[in-house]
């Protein structure tokens, strides 16, 4: 066998080769600690070209309005059903006094035969002169009365009251005063009975039906025509109940939400919140809201356009104002209530913010870091935390307008 090498080596070369060996061990040793302890530490990449590209709006919080849109139609907040209050034979009518027609309040709209009547009111004028009379007579009476009794010698203190009346004609004389009471009362009513066969229209207001014509004979049970006030009009309309918290009702001074309204033909008017009904809508469960709509044919007149009861209209409530939130589109808005923010760093937060109210187009936040951008447009897979590139183009997220 060929011996080792080892073996050719004389010991001061075997000693040399431990020492080389040894040595060799402590360096690497050496090595790897250094590099253990200068390794680059592991840390977040900012992004990088293989980031998403997104667009991003500003934060702006502000004081805003809510609004929200409701419908319904029109009915006037007085309809009078009007009624003669004597019985006769109309003669004459308004020219207005037709479906349709305006009327001003004090309007004679219906003329009744005044003949019965006035020959009534002298009758009752001759019946109070008459009484007038036969109180003075009696008057006259009862001072003869007084004077023969005490020609006679008698004393009236020394009688009971009720002798003392009698002797003196107190009975008589009470009811000479009662009649010419009465004279007088009949004589007020005979007056107001012929003034009432002129039929006056009690409102301002539109003629909404005209039943009688010239020559019929009406009584006080005859419907002559009925009557819609034209002073205010009533729109009512159906709204979610929990809407109605951001409505103003006039209480303690205050007045109702402006209304602004728009009719089927254009004609923009305007109103307030009047009440809220007292039972929900039997079908849909919802609140139901009176709005006030003032000189509604005023309105109409002066946007030259005409207005008609039971017009469809629709409206918007501009209703309490809610101060320090931000608007935000709702197309900005993920999974209901989560919201994409992007701050300086470029990593993508997911939040779910306070939500105040919301509407068909926007969101009301709190809570949101204005510091922070919201992304606006859409990313296929969104975490949280992950890198994203935000586009030069940044609008501003301070309201509305700049929420779309």
């Amino acid at each position: 066998m060929t011996p080792s090498r080892s073996n050719d080596l004389s010991p001061r070369e075997k000693r040399a080769l431990r020492i080389t060996s040894v040595l060799v061990v402590l360096l690497a040793i050496v090595v790897a600690v250094v590099l253990i302890k200068t390794k680059p530490q592991s840390r977040r990449a900012r992004a990088t070209q293989g980031s998403p590209l997104v667009d991003v709006a500003e934060l702006v919080a502000a004081d805003h309005q809510v609004e929200f849109e409701v419908t319904g139609t029109l009915e006037p907040a007085i309809e009078v059903n009007l009624q003669a209050r004597v019985a006769g034979q109309v003669l004459r009518i308004h020219s207005s006094f037709i479906e349709g027609g305006r009327v001003q309040s004090g309007d004679t709209l219906v003329w009744i035969d005044p003949t019965d009547y006035a020959l009534a009111l002298e009758n009752s004028r001759n019946a109070v002169e008459t009484a007038r009379v036969s109180l003075l007579t009696e008057e006259g009476r009862q001072e003869i009365a007084l004077r023969e009794y005490e020609l006679m010698g008698f004393d009236t203190q020394e009688l009971s009251d009720t002798d003392r009346d009698l002797v003196l004609r107190q009975p008589q004389l009470r009811a000479a005063q009662a009649a010419l009471r009465s004279a007088e009362a009949a004589l007020r009513l005979a007056e107001l009975n012929l003034e009432r066969t002129a039929v006056l229209a009690p409102v301002d207001g539109l003629v909404t039906e005209a039943a009688v014509d010239l020559g019929d004979m009406v009584t006080t049970a005859t419907s002559l025509g009925r009557l819609a006030g034209s002073d205010s009009w009533w729109l009512r309309c159906a709204l979610p109940v929990d809407e109605v918290q951001w409505i103003d009702f006039p209480a303690s001074g205050k007045r109702g939400s402006q209304v602004s309204a728009t009719s089927i033909a254009g004609v923009p008017l305007s109103g307030r919140v009047k009440q809220l009904e007292a039972e929900l809508e039997s079908g849909g469960r919802m609140a139901r809201l009176v709005i006030e709509i003032p000189n509604p044919l005023k309105q109409a007149s002066d946007a030259g356009n005409p207005l008609m009861l039971g017009e469809y209209l629709e409206a918007v409530i501009h209703g309490i104002t809610v101060q320090n939130v931000v608007a935000v589109n709702r197309e900005y808005m993920h999974d209901g209530s989560q919201i994409w923010l992007v701050g300086n760093d470029g990593m993508l937060s997911i939040q779910s913010p306070e939500r105040v109210w919301a509407d068909e187009e926007h969101v009301l936040l709190r809570g949101l870091d204005l510091a922070m951008h919201v992304v606006t447009s859409s990313l296929t897979s969104a975490v949280d935390g992950m890198s994203v590139r935000v586009s030069g183009d940044t609008q501003a997220q301070s309201g509305k307008d700049g929420a779309e």
